[in-house]
């Protein structure tokens, strides 16, 4: 019976994490400049993405603040949250591999008679 309240109260606290990542997803899915900003964006390892200072940063993350407003984020969750949603974001890419056309000229071209 122990375990079942548990994970009944694990499911119960997980739901407004996961609503609060899909509502910062779908913030930074409203810009394409902030959207490709975040996918090529590597945190500071000295100060992640709580504190980095860099002013495009501070500028997304202000926008991203006031889109998600609603969640009550303290500054803790509100990083946690938001690095949670852009590996979602990046794990989602698919990366496709293009190859240049030749264009055939006529010597390349080799015409096969039909078998009689």
């Amino acid at each position: 019976m122990m375990l079942k309240n548990k994970y009944y109260l694990y499911i119960k606290m997980s739901d407004p994490w996961e609503n609060a990542v899909n509502q910062m997803i779908s913030a930074i899915n409203t810009d394409n400049n902030m959207r490709d900003y975040f996918i090529s964006f590597e945190p500071d390892p000295n100060t992640g993405y709580a504190w980095y200072q860099e002013p495009l940063y501070k500028y997304y993350t202000s926008i991203l603040d006031t889109l998600t407003n609603s969640t009550g984020h303290s500054g803790a969750s509100f990083a946690c949250c938001l690095r949670e949603a852009i590996n979602r974001i990046k794990s989602e890419l698919v990366v496709v591999e293009s190859e240049s056309v030749v264009e055939l000229t006529d010597d390349s071209v080799v015409t096969l008679e039909p078998i009689t």
